[in-house]
């Protein structure tokens, strides 16, 4: 240990350290990163790219289509197929609802990977539906987030050495590279692991500006906070409340008149030109926030978003840094001084985590407002906490220790389910192989003159992701231009039921006395989740092709515990978020139609009110193995869509 301890403290030993933590980061985001397919959000910020690509700014029209991705609220009066406009758009015509920097790394990486404007305008990269060129394209816009990771994990190393001492650096930078939920932020084609390294690059200039204080490292300051707004603009205004509450740590400073107006206006630059000009400040207007409907469930519940272990170690060491504070002239030093002498960083860093919270609830807008997504906003303040203690408290037991805080960070997340990242062990070949499937028929589906696809928001963006084809949102679509509408309609509805655990498969298997393998299980769960969605669209009125088959008793079994595991996971989803006081979803279906017809009336649009309710009861309706539903509305539905053979091959 003291040799290894000499070796990181070298110079050369330190870049070597550094190397290795940056390749171990992006081998774990990087592994298979070609699996699974993009999912919704992912597929809005490649669309989002491709238009960057196309036209150099971020557009809200694709293929000659509006984009739609948010909860309807806008409504578009004169439009005579299209009942609402998408609040993610300014009137400019402008991506304004996300930040456009890690938009733009996207598309970086889209040039890079050889897509021409001109490519970009015609349709979407994949050239077919192979599995190879479906997951290179699945790889490539997720390349950027392995940068964002890497720069992250750098970030996190600074933050902790400043704040606090070397070790916890190392530490913080050990748990921000290889702990499962960075891994699986880092993986995402999204802003998250963006936002994740701003927050970082941020918290760290802001310490930086209190503790160094020159005129420099407060421009750094505004210029990081600048930039974390078009990755985040929520993270970046919780980080100007942390300038503004940092002041105790920094009120002693020469002018502070100056440092203040430095920061300001390195910030304000950055951010109200742009914002002027985008359109965003006049679309706010448009946006519901999420404190309209705040209440104290909501707030109670939204509070244990942390691991438990995680929750525990930090809040035992925040309670001992109290008792220390108060008890520091009657216990020995050696128990207190690791906690009271680094006093400016807990409370830097409790303060940051309290406000962030804050700041999340009182103006993230209410279609953001979910668990995963406040998470993702108090991770890095609620990891610099946690690293904070159990340096502090790694210092108390072995104060010469410098690998001591590493080893119990690894100790605490390895307890705590984070260690090894789950990700190593996802097995996702057969579902790619399935959803692979249904692009290939989607891109040999020949429509009429004027025929349209449509698809569940927003499995649409994923569909023309692939497929290529302009593949629209049926929720914003008027029902009377739906009801008049004459050719060739296809309606693509994502599954809305989830798949069950295998081990809960086997448990109720068990129950009706019959044991099944780990494998038969995992079959099972699939088979039981297709029965379950035939019947339930059969019970619906629709013409299932083929029929489902009798259920036998294991059947019956499985698909009441695909319900009510589906209700389950439906019911974690939306509580503790606005959308819980008016919605209690059961299943996809419900929680798809609540978020997205949210504030225009949800009870008026279900049934004979539903939009495309005249095609889905006409319609003979496929389910493919993938596990989205086909409805065919064509005048002539002839050839099938889907095979019969092909789904009954393909059935698990």
């Amino acid at each position: 240990m003291g040799i290894f301890q000499g070796v990181v403290s070298r110079p050369l030993g330190k870049l070597v350290a550094h190397g290795l933590i940056v390749l171990i980061t992006v081998v774990l985001r990087g592994y298979h990163l070609g699996s699974p397919p993009l999912w919704v959000d992912e597929a809005e910020s490649s669309l989002n790219a491709l238009t960057i690509v196309a036209d150099g700014v971020p557009g809200d029209h694709f293929l000659g289509q509006p984009i739609y991705e948010n909860t309807l609220v806008r409504p578009w009066p004169g439009n005579p197929e299209y009942e609402f406009r998408d609040l993610s758009y300014s009137d400019r015509g402008l991506a304004i609802y996300h930040g456009w920097l890690p938009l733009y790394s996207i598309a970086a990486a889209f040039r890079l990977a050889g897509v021409t404007p001109e490519a970009a305008r015609r349709g979407t990269p994949p050239r077919d539906a192979s599995l190879s060129e479906i997951r290179r394209w699945t790889a490539v816009p997720r390349l950027p987030t392995l940068v964002f990771s890497a720069l992250f994990v750098i970030a996190a190393w600074g933050l902790g050495r400043s704040v606090h001492s070397a070790p916890a650096g190392w530490s913080l930078a050990f748990a921000a590279a290889t702990s499962n939920y960075f891994v699986w932020v880092g993986r995402q084609a999204r802003y998250y692991s963006a936002t994740t390294a701003g927050n970082a690059v941020c918290g760290l200039a802001i310490w930086h500006a209190c503790r160094r204080g020159r005129v420099a490292d407060h421009a750094l300051a505004g210029v990081a906070v600048g930039v974390l707004f078009h990755i985040h603009s929520v993270s970046a205004l919780t980080m100007v409340a942390l300038y503004a509450a940092a002041f105790p740590l920094w009120r002693r400073q020469p002018q502070l008149w100056l440092r203040i107006l430095t920061a300001g206006a390195a910030s304000g630059l950055l951010v109200l030109p742009w914002a002027v000009w985008s359109g965003w400040l006049g679309q706010r207007a448009w946006i519901p926030a999420a404190r309209h409907y705040l209440d104290v469930p909501m707030l109670l519940w939204s509070l244990p978003i942390t691991n438990p272990t995680v929750l525990i170690t930090a809040g035992l060491g925040l309670t001992w840094l109290g008792v220390a504070s108060l008890l520091i002239d009657r216990v020995n030093d050696r128990w207190t001084r690791p906690f009271v002498d680094k006093a400016a960083a807990f409370y830097f860093a409790t303060v940051w985590l309290a406000l962030t919270y804050l700041v999340f609830v009182t103006l993230v807008p209410a279609a953001s407002y979910f668990i995963e997504r406040l998470k993702l906003v108090v991770a890095v303040p609620g990891l610099l906490v946690t690293a904070l203690v159990i340096t502090s408290t790694s210092r108390t037991l072995r104060p010469s220790s410098r690998l001591l805080p590493v080893t119990a960070m690894i100790f605490m997340l390895v307890l705590a389910g984070q260690i090894p990242p789950k990700v190593m062990f996802d097995d996702t070949d057969a579902s790619d192989r399935r959803f692979a499937d249904l692009v290939g028929l989607i891109r040999s589906w020949t429509l009429g003159a004027g025929g349209r696809m449509f698809a569940s928001p927003n499995d649409h963006l994923v569909l023309t992701y692939y497929s290529g084809r302009p593949v629209q949102n049926i929720a914003p679509v008027r029902k009377e231009w739906l009801d008049r509408f004459a050719s060739d309609l296809i309606v693509i509805e994502g599954g809305g039921f989830l798949t069950p655990n295998p081990s809960e498969v086997q448990v109720t298997a068990r129950g009706v006395g019959i044991e099944l393998t780990a494998a038969e299980a995992k079959s099972r769960a699939i088979d039981a989740v297709w029965l379950a969605t035939a019947l339930h669209l059969t019970a619906s009125g629709s013409s299932v092709v083929p029929p489902p088959r009798m259920a036998d008793t294991l059947d019956r079994a499985l698909v009441h515990l695909v319900q009510d595991s589906t209700r389950r996971q439906m019911i974690r989803l939306v509580r503790g978020t606005p959308l819980a006081r008016f919605s209690t979803p059961s299943d996809v279906w419900e929680f798809r139609h609540s978020f997205f017809y949210w504030f225009a009336n949800p009870a008026w649009r279900g049934g004979a009110g539903l939009n495309y309710s005249a095609c889905r009861a006409a319609a003979r309706v496929h389910l493919h193995p993938s596990g989205f539903a086909v409805f065919d509305c064509r005048r002539i539905r002839e050839p099938r869509l889907v095979s019969q053979a092909g789904v009954l091959k393909e059935r698990p």
